[in-house]
């Protein structure tokens, strides 16, 4: 079997997953590239002179030959003397890197489909009126969400298992909505309606509210938690939405003008 088709078919059979071709587009961009160097070769070699008889027959020739074909010269040697084997050797490969594909793909649909079948689902809040926009604490203990039991929106706490939500946003008559909890689980950024709109922060138990910025909707924190992303529009619709999001800077520091959107800012990144 040619080296370079040898590998190919390696790579496609390997045990471990992540060694394998990952989509049968990557196998087929291989198979293109073997075959476009194949007729390469065999270009080049059709371009080249017939080599007498007696200098085969010498044996010098053909050492000073084979000192310098290429690997891909060799394949096309190899293949053009075992024409049909490598045809089958290639369909074989082709039908079971897709097969093999297919069934993986299927396994981790039913292993998704059977999760959701096994999944336990718990009710946590019942109080009156919609609730959205829940955000649960780093450690898992507790969450918060937006509620409409006051009659106007408010951000409430609560104990995950637990029946007794604290208000947190009581003291302010605007609508407070969208809150989400830092990683380190201190603090919650939030939409608010007061004093004319924009996101805020406060502490984990309502403390020390602060203005972000005066624009913005549905803040999320970076992974570290030194900053802050929102969007442009709110999420009435977040299936159809296309606003954009835009770094707000860090907690502490009042922004009052938009940046430019995320995509603008990783596009130009990517083309420096």
């Amino acid at each position: 079997m040619p080296a370079e088709l040898e590998r190919i078919v390696r790579k496609a059979l390997r045990k471990d997953k992540e060694e394998r071709y990952q989509t049968i587009k990557d196998l087929l961009i291989d198979l293109r590239n073997l075959r476009k160097e194949l007729e390469l070769s065999a270009e080049i070699e059709r371009s080249q002179p017939p080599i007498s008889a007696r200098a085969m027959s010498s044996g010098q020739s053909a050492a000073a030959t084979a000192h310098s074909a290429s690997s891909a010269e060799y394949i096309v040697t190899e293949i053009k003397q075992h024409k049909r084997a490598a045809a089958l050797i290639v369909g074989i490969v082709i039908i079971a890197s897709a097969a093999v594909l297919y069934l993986f793909s299927r396994r981790s649909a039913v292993l998704k489909q059977t999760a959701l079948a096994n999944a336990t689902f718990t009710q946590l809040t019942d109080q009156a009126g919609p609730e959205y926009f829940p955000s649960l604490s780093p450690d898992g203990k507790s969450f918060v969400y937006a509620g409409y039991a006051s009659g106007n929106w408010d951000i409430y706490l609560q104990r995950v298992g637990g029946k007794n939500p604290i208000n947190l946003t009581k003291d302010s008559a605007a609508d407070d909505t969208q809150p989400g909890f830092s990683p380190d689980g201190d603090r919650i950024a939030f939409r608010s309606e007061r004093e004319g709109g924009g996101i805020f922060v406060m502490g984990a138990t309502g403390e020390s509210v602060k203005r972000l910025t005066n624009f913005g909707f549905n803040p999320a924190w970076s992974p570290d938690g030194k900053e802050i992303a929102c969007a442009d529009e709110g999420p009435l619709d977040p299936a159809v939405s296309t606003g954009d999001l835009f770094p707000v800077g860090r907690p502490g520091r009042i922004e009052t003008e938009i940046r430019q959107p995320l995509h603008t800012l990783a596009r130009r990144a990517h083309q420096k």
